[in-house]
């Protein structure tokens, strides 16, 4: 979604953060999309502050990777192999894990406020966090080589070295779940 009230200029007055339920004096669009406050407007565009949420675009990011991956290993494993659905898949994972370390800022760790299972290692070792991400990125292009060439043992060993590539980077950059 993006954010054109300020370029149409509906003047969605800046509230102070500490005072929600201050009406907004802003466009009748604006009160349409129930945004009544700058709060409700910023959370609505997915920034907090005037500023943007890193944490719902990585989470966006990598929810669309399990579920490419999760369709990529559907396809293979059918009795008759959905190659056009891995190839598809496998585009997606890659393209998607070459948007994974624009999606880590400096500054947008737990210290900024973010909502993030991010551990510091990625600010602390970001030539091993891009490594991390390279990795993954060619697991899936393996798998769309093993895919278009309709090669299921190649589209496995792949599927294997995307597993390992999340793996691996849950297991060195991501804080653990308990």
């Amino acid at each position: 979604m993006e954010d054109n009230c300020q370029e149409q200029r509906h003047g969605i007055e800046d509230h102070p953060d500490d005072n929600p339920s201050r009406i907004c004096a802003g466009s009748r669009h604006d009160r349409l999309q129930g945004l009544r406050t700058r709060r409700d407007h910023d959370e609505r565009l997915g920034r907090a502050g005037g500023r943007f949420r890193d944490d719902r675009a990585r989470e966006a990011n990598f929810k669309a990777i399990g579920k490419a991956n999760k369709a990529a290993k559907s396809a293979l494993e059918a009795a008759s192999p959905d190659f056009a659905t891995v190839a598809a898949s496998a585009t997606s994972i890659q393209t998607d894990a070459g948007k994974i370390v624009g999606l880590f800022p400096d500054g947008s760790g737990k210290e900024s406020g973010e909502k993030t299972e991010a551990l510091p290692t990625i600010w602390q070792k970001p030539a091993e966090f891009k490594a991390a991400a390279d990795k993954l990125a060619t697991a899936a292009g393996n798998l769309k080589v093993a895919a278009d060439a309709k090669d299921a043992k190649a589209a496995t060993l792949a599927m294997g070295e995307i597993g390992g590539a999340c793996k691996g980077c849950h297991d060195t950059f991501r804080e653990k779940k308990q």
